[in-house]
Formats: structure tokens, C-alpha cells, sequence
């Protein structure tokens, strides 16, 4: 892949411009996908987390667990392997893979970029708050898990 930065020494602001671009195109993102049906909680979940590893830091991690497994089975695991980066997961009937259906299973994504950056925040009780406080108040932790930005 080629990419064409252009440059004209007359203007600064065509310069500087040409740097972000340039920034911007060498910036990574790395994803690893891993999964595991071991019967065993623990041994599935470090599998799953251990394939899924793709670099020392993982900014985003998303779990997805059969009803086989509880969270509190697997969860220290993947804590182990990928350390306590922002995490959210469900439990599923079964799990969607390039190679088909699996109805037994763990599954673990993570994401590692220098150009993308993740916030995660979750409330209780949203059926018994008004629903516009709720939004407002997850859209704010969601903000302020995300941290400081660049914009």
C-alpha cells in the first residue's frame, strides 16, 4: 500500500497538514480472536485469552461465554492473561465463529490501537430511572472511562 503525502514548501499549513496525514497512516491497530470449548471454565477461558493476546496492551476486550460457563468461573483467567483492561461480555445460546454455530464455548476479542481509544460505563436500575437521566448518566461514565482525548 502506497500513500501519496503531498508537500509544498510555500505553506506551512500544507506542511503540517501532510505531517497528520502521514501520523495518521502509521498509526496500528492490532485485533486477536481467540476461542475455546474446553470443558473446563478456567482452561477454555485462558485459551480463549491466551490466542486472542495480540499485544502487551490491550485497550478493548470482549468477552462472549455459553451458558456453560460462569463469569465468575472465567473471569479471573482472562484477567490473567490480559490484565484488567477495559472489559465488557455477555453469555450467549451459542456463538457466532468464521468456521460455524458453537453452542459450547468461550470467545475472546481484543483490541490494541494507537489511533482508536475506548470507554466503557454501565448503570443499575435503568427501568426505575427516567429514561433521558439514564442515557445522561451512562453517555458520563462512558466519557469519563474514555479519559482525555485529542480533540
Amino acid at each position: 500500500m502506497m500513500a501519496h503525502v503531498r508537500t509544498n514548501p510555500a505553506s506551512a499549513n500544507d506542511n503540517n497538514h501532510s505531517i497528520k496525514l502521514l501520523r495518521n497512516f502509521l498509526l496500528a491497530t492490532h485485533i486477536g480472536i481467540g476461542f475455546s470449548k474446553k470443558s473446563d471454565p478456567a482452561e477454555a477461558a485462558y485459551e480463549a485469552a491466551s490466542v486472542a493476546r495480540r499485544s502487551s496492551r490491550n485497550d478493548f476486550v470482549l468477552i462472549f461465554n455459553t451458558l456453560h460457563y460462569r463469569p465468575r468461573e472465567i473471569l479471573p483467567s482472562i484477567y490473567d492473561i490480559l490484565g484488567s483492561s477495559r472489559l465488557i461480555g455477555c453469555s450467549s445460546a451459542g456463538l457466532i465463529l468464521s468456521q460455524g454455530i458453537e453452542m459450547r464455548g468461550v470467545a475472546a476479542l481484543t483490541i490494541s490501537s494507537d489511533a482508536i481509544k475506548f470507554g466503557i460505563g454501565a448503570i443499575n436500575n435503568l427501568n426505575t430511572q427516567n429514561i433521558l437521566e439514564g442515557g445522561r448518566s451512562l453517555a458520563n461514565r462512558t466519557a469519563t472511562s474514555l479519559g482525555q482525548h485529542r480533540r
